[in-house]
């Protein structure tokens, strides 16, 4: 087979083309960032969702637990944590790596809320479904 310089040519733009599409393909999928903990919502959903709002926000409830999004980094989402969870009564306790512990108003149980970095730029907590944060912002999974 015998490639002139002008077919040699074609054939490069039209690789080059295809490796284009398929890359914006991935990136406008959000396919770079790490796996969700839970499924039903996609990672394109929850980026946008806490890109498009500002301080705690409601993503999703997936098998008994509430899912909020935090946009910054672990402080900040432990200082939105604690402050929501203030203005419905708890008191918080003690962080034990990635997990908050709160005394219920009663005082009478220990609410314990996971966390986990999703990101470098969004901080994920993971809350009991009968605990619904009042003045968090709702998602648009939720609207």
């Amino acid at each position: 087979m015998h490639f002139t310089y002008r077919k040699l040519m074609v054939l490069v733009s039209i690789l080059f083309l295809i490796l284009i599409t398929v890359m914006l393909m991935l990136f406008n999928n959000r396919y770079y960032l790490p796996p969700l903990p839970f499924d039903n919502l996609s990672k394109k959903e929850v980026y946008q969702t806490a890109r498009d709002n500002s301080g705690m926000t409601y993503l999703t409830t997936n098998r008994g637990h509430n899912w909020y999004i935090v946009r910054g980094n672990a402080l900040d989402g432990s200082n939105e944590l604690i402050a929501q969870l203030k203005q419905q009564g708890y008191t918080f306790k003690e962080q034990m790596g990635a997990a908050y512990m709160f005394a219920s108003p009663d005082e009478s149980e220990t609410l314990i809320v996971s966390s986990q970095m999703w990101t470098g730029k969004f901080v994920l907590f993971q809350l009991p479904e009968e605990i619904r944060l009042k003045k968090a912002n709702v998602g648009e999974s939720e609207e």
